[in-house]
């Protein structure tokens, strides 16, 4: 959890909110108005606004390669109309905030980040509803790494040694996947992400084998790098995920036959979000995402 949580003003302006969000390496972050919450700031929902007016703004032939009069990512960002026309309170409503207090069990926490939410606020016991600090999904999982042997206990037979057939039955794992081809462009990947409302979809080959995949990383680096969107989204993710810690392992995938153990491993050893199934000819039959572990813990017979 953050010691001192980055709360924004709802009178900051959209650009300097972002500038706030990336400076301190976080997605998402609270909005209040007048000392009461009114969203949350979220990169991935300021994108699903632009990418609605990118296209308008580029020239009308075709192009391939990275435009001579394309703007900087964060400048098109913050000048596209639907967003230098809103307020922040407006960009964040979307997301409620939700917060637990200090004295809340764990358990409330798991039951929150199973209903989708990314960020939980802490606050104190008693008194004003100040947020003394601020719990991601990812910090959270981590943290339940260490004690999920003693979490996931089911009779005889640990929960851990079952395998992922069993969350795809239960419909923990989510099928059929959402695709795109490594032919499309970025802006193409990213539209689609807003349409279907997802922070990630699989990139697969010809083959329709898993090859990579889309992130909220990716819209983070992409702002950071400026980055065309014009190219093919294969071409983006190579480049936006240059020298960056995790560009070694674009994309995390197991099969119905790995154990639930395992499963949890690879996310807490890459940090990632989501797990991809995937047949033995690598390809995409469902995705596993930690709000979906969330949702299996908050099942769990307590």
């Amino acid at each position: 959890m953050t010691n001192k949580p980055v709360v924004l003003d709802a009178k900051t302006e959209p650009k300097k909110a972002l500038e706030i969000l990336i400076k301190n390496n976080i997605r998402a972050a609270p909005v209040r108005e007048h000392g009461e919450y009114v969203g949350v700031l979220d990169l991935r929902d300021m994108v699903k606004f632009a990418v609605q007016h990118y296209k308008e703004s580029l020239p009308a032939e075709d192009q391939e390669e990275q435009s001579k009069e394309e703007k900087e990512a964060m400048s098109f960002l913050t000048t596209a109309p639907v967003i230098s026309t809103n307020t922040l309170k407006y960009l964040s409503r979307m997301v409620p905030f939700r917060v637990v207090k200090q004295s809340a069990l764990v358990t409330d926490v798991v039951k929150v980040f199973s209903s989708g939410a990314h960020i939980v606020g802490i606050t104190k016991d008693s008194g004003k509803c100040e947020v003394v600090s601020i719990c991601t999904q990812g910090q959270l999982f981590q943290s339940l790494c260490k004690l999920w042997k003693n979490m996931l206990q089911g009779g005889d037979s640990p929960v851990q040694e079952c395998k992922l057939m069993a969350l795809k039955t239960a419909k923990y794992i989510k099928t059929p996947v959402k695709t795109i081809s490594s032919d499309v462009k970025a802006i193409e990947a990213f539209e689609k992400m807003s349409q279907y409302n997802l922070s990630g979809l699989a990139v697969v080959d010809k083959e329709g084998r898993l090859i990579g995949n889309t992130s909220a990383t990716d819209i983070k680096l992409w702002l950071v790098k400026s980055i065309s969107l014009e190219f093919k989204i294969e071409k983006f993710l190579q480049l936006v995920l240059q020298g960056h810690v995790n560009e070694k392992a674009p994309v995390v995938c197991s099969t119905l036959k790995t154990s639930v153990g395992l499963a949890l491993d690879k996310f807490r050893a890459t940090r990632y979000h989501r797990l991809w199934i995937v047949d033995d000819k690598s390809v995409p039959l469902g995705v596993l995402a930690i709000t979906d572990v969330y949702k299996f813990l908050s099942d769990v017979p307590k």
